[in-house]
């Protein structure tokens, strides 16, 4: 009994030491041959397409690669129900499968939103969300251990974004050195790409802002694009904005206190 719980011990510790050099990625979540009933108009891929990709880090919807030339973000998708045991699951658990077919829409119907409808306010520029025949080719990412894989670009759904620097770290940047009006306008920025989003009628369902937000130059951006609906409920948005200044404040009061008077001033008077 003790052989069997020290073995069980070590392979826990084994998968758990594996997912965390690998950050839990496995190319089959990446690139599979299930096929989503999506349907997305085709585009020629733009030049910065053809390069490596280095692992730069995850969400909950994607694995995050940065290209080459440090500008451009590539999105593979992350396709969880993926793998051979695909077809056991939607034989002995269609209503699992069917589940995990719907998060899977729903997050190619977000990114097409983001490219169509809020270019601007995402740099999201190109999406592959429905698998082609048009001779893409392959390109070369590198996983977080270094090792290279071969993602054909016909048969796996993507998107290519402008590099932004996150919000958090804009903020710190500025504080730290004590540029308080032009964090202030930072926030304000932000603020406003939030309002415009509503104005279009696009909701965002995860309100993390300060991990889903950045900046690309001086224009606030929405760098997470998963979970973007249509929505016509204008008073909603209003509410999501002010509560996103809520977490701004918080923010700026957990670690710079001493410039929490004039970054309150500042929102409070410039936003409405």
């Amino acid at each position: 009994m003790r052989k069997i719980i020290l073995s069980l011990i070590i392979f826990v510790a084994l998968e758990r030491f594996c997912y965390w050099q690998t950050d839990g990625f496995r190319f089959a979540k990446v690139a599979t041959t299930y096929p989503y009933p999506f349907s997305s108009p085709f585009e020629s891929p733009p030049a910065c397409l053809n390069q490596s990709f280095h692992y730069l880090g995850k969400g909950v919807q994607f694995y995050v690669f940065m290209g080459e030339d440090k500008q451009t973000i590539l999105k593979l998708f992350k396709h969880h129900h993926a793998g051979f045991s695909s077809n056991v699951v939607q034989h002995l658990f269609p209503a699992m499968m069917e589940k995990r077919e719907n998060r899977v829409l729903r997050l190619l119907k977000s990114a097409e939103i983001a490219k169509n409808e809020l270019p601007e306010e995402t740099g999201v520029f190109y999406t592959h969300l429905t698998k082609s025949d048009q001779n893409l080719g392959k390109i070369k990412i590198y996983d977080k251990l270094g090792i290279v894989h071969q993602i054909d670009l016909d048969k796996t759904e993507f998107l290519l974004q402008k590099r932004a620097v996150p919000l958090e770290n804009k903020l710190h940047a500025l504080l730290q050195t004590n540029q308080t009006e032009k964090a202030v306008q930072a926030m304000l920025s932000t603020l406003k790409m939030l309002d415009e989003r509503g104005i279009k009628g696009i909701k965002n369902k995860d309100a993390r802002i300060l991990r889903n937000c950045g900046f690309i130059g001086d224009e606030a951006v929405e760098i997470d694009v998963g979970s973007f609906v249509y929505s016509n409920k204008y008073k909603a948005s209003k509410r999501a904005k002010a509560k996103a200044k809520i977490k701004l404040l918080q923010f700026v009061k957990k670690h710079y206190p001493e410039q929490f008077d004039k970054c309150d001033w500042g929102l409070n008077e410039n936003s409405t």
